[in-house]
């Protein structure tokens, strides 16, 4: 039995060498390795079959082990890469925000730099983070950027993503603000507010603006909201200050909370996997050993 053979496994043997294979990516050199005894227990499976796969995994120089008698064994080295395409992954794949910002622009570098091909990563621009979060919960992809309020909401409702990073305050958005039709300088009852039902964050912000008035919220996709108010459908735009700027420098900021505007990298709870791995990278990038 080889570990690039997969193919040729029975399904259960598949089942665990991808189980220890998962266990394994992300790990750092130094780390303490599980006894095959602890392993094979914990998966309910044979020793031999435990001891077999790790075998394959040196054998393949996916990993180096050392052993220290009773004192236990200890990753010597690994290749994360090619641990990655043992479970078909020769790419990770994210989302982000549509780039109509240069906060978006940033993340955007700072992923890729993060990851420095190692693996190599593909992102995808995609509006809305509620479809966002619905396409990583059904594993489409590995890990997704959204704003911290949103993964915090997230979490609270569903309790289906974890939190691996959080980036720098204000990496998401600079701040809020509202821009009106006309030389209108503050919210009146009967206005036509736009509101995107497609971003948790939108919808929190736009009902907080309009509670204390009786105004019509009308459904746009975030990035028309501009052009909808230029045609004059809609009263009121509430957007972040970064893609208003991009229109007008008339708005009219307004207080939210920090969370709103702090980006945050999010991945679904059975990939733990990925967050170990993002997690080495960026120390690695901070050590500057990537």
């Amino acid at each position: 039995m080889k570990i690039n053979n997969i193919q040729n496994f029975s399904s259960k043997t598949h089942i665990i060498s991808n189980e220890i294979i998962r266990n394994l990516i992300g790990c750092k050199t130094g780390e303490r390795i599980a006894s095959i005894a602890s392993i094979a227990s914990e998966l309910n499976c044979g020793h031999g079959l435990v001891q077999t796969i790790f075998n394959d995994l040196q054998d393949n120089n996916s990993i180096k082990i050392h052993k220290q008698g009773h004192l236990g064994s200890y990753l010597e080295d690994i290749d994360d890469i090619k641990l990655l395409s043992y479970l078909g992954k020769n790419e990770l794949l994210g989302t982000l925000p549509l780039l109509y910002s240069d906060k978006y622009r940033e993340l955007s570098n700072n992923i890729y730099a993060t990851f420095n091909n190692k693996p190599a990563i593909y992102l995808a621009y995609i509006r809305g983070a509620i479809s966002r979060i619905e396409l990583l919960i059904r594993g489409h992809f590995d890990f997704t950027i959204v704003s911290h309020k949103t993964a915090q909401s997230r979490i609270q409702t569903h309790n289906d993503i974890e939190i691996v990073h959080n980036f720098a305050p204000n990496s998401y958005a600079s701040g809020h603000g509202v821009v009106f039709t006309s030389d209108r300088t503050k919210l009146e009852d009967g206005m036509v507010v736009g509101i995107d039902n497609e971003s948790l964050d939108h919808i929190e912000i736009v009902n907080d603006f309009c509670s204390e008035n009786s105004v019509k919220l009308e459904p746009v996709y975030y990035y028309d909201l501009i052009s909808k108010m230029k045609n004059k459908e809609l009263d009121a735009v509430i957007w972040s200050i970064d893609g208003l700027s991009n229109f007008t420098n008339k708005y009219i900021p307004i207080e939210t909370a920090p969370e709103y505007r702090q980006a945050t990298l999010i991945i679904s709870k059975e990939k733990q996997y990925i967050k170990r791995l993002f997690l080495k990278l960026l120390q690695e990038k901070k050590d500057g050993t990537n």
